[in-house]
């Protein structure tokens, strides 16, 4: 409506130069945000659900259930060997180990690369120093 646009602009031009309560006394006659209204609206349709989940015997909320957190095995299954956990902890590693050395490798493989094209140059680039 007209009327609902107007308020609603009205509390928009105020911007940031009022406290929020005020302007939500303003817009709606209570300075405190209230879900009443949405409530109200959707009244028929909670009486329906309820009504509905007590013909087919519906429990509202969580169901009591006694679940416990899987403990795990003790052995794993890896490429067809089966292992302990202190095995697979030795075995991760060996592979963090192994992954280091590579890492280490390529970088110096890298630097030693780089310092060899810089110390080298062509006859050309001899000729014209």
């Amino acid at each position: 409506s007209k009327e609902a646009g107007k308020i609603l602009g009205d509390a928009l031009k105020l911007g940031f130069s009022r406290p929020w309560p005020e302007v939500m006394q303003n817009i709606t006659g209570q300075p405190n945000m209230s879900a009443e209204a949405l409530l109200t609206y959707f009244e028929p349709l909670t009486k329906w659900l309820i009504e509905k989940n007590r013909e087919n015997n519906e429990t509202l909320g969580w169901p009591e259930y006694t679940w416990q957190a899987y403990a795990g095995e003790s052995e794993v299954n890896f490429l067809g060997m089966s292992l302990s956990n202190s095995e697979i902890e030795a075995g991760q590693w060996i592979l963090f180990a192994i992954g280091l050395i590579l890492l280490i490798t390529t970088i110096a493989l890298g630097v030693t690369n780089f310092r060899q094209r810089k110390a080298f140059k062509s006859s050309s680039e001899m000729e014209l120093k």
